[in-house]
């Protein structure tokens, strides 16, 4: 199977040109999200960081304000923002343990 056989091209074209995002919520989990860029539009709502320890432990923090480590999870957000501006964003800054925080 390939994308063209389960992706209706029309439909898809449609979306592109009318849809919004609104009542869409998306999880970005990469290097977390600059919740206060302007660009954004206040559109990323709760922001997450998720160390994971081991194979089978994560500790979970929710942040008062989104960062991100690298700016690559902002990048991405801002794409998102641009094709759907209505749409609720959720931040996840994801890592192993250490945290770059904790690297000094």
């Amino acid at each position: 199977m390939n994308f063209d056989e389960v992706l209706d091209q029309e439909r898809l074209r449609e979306c592109l040109a009318t849809g919004t995002g609104k009542g869409v919520k998306i999880g970005v989990l990469d290097s977390g999200i600059e919740s206060d860029l302007p660009e954004l539009n206040g559109c990323v709502k709760e922001s997450y960081e998720v160390i994971q320890r081991g194979r089978t432990s994560a500790h979970i923090s929710k942040l008062e304000k989104g960062e991100d480590v690298i700016d690559h999870g902002t990048a991405c957000a801002y794409i998102i923002h641009q094709l759907a501006p209505d749409a609720e964003l959720y931040s996840c800054l994801l890592y192993t343990s250490p945290s770059p925080r904790d690297r000094g």
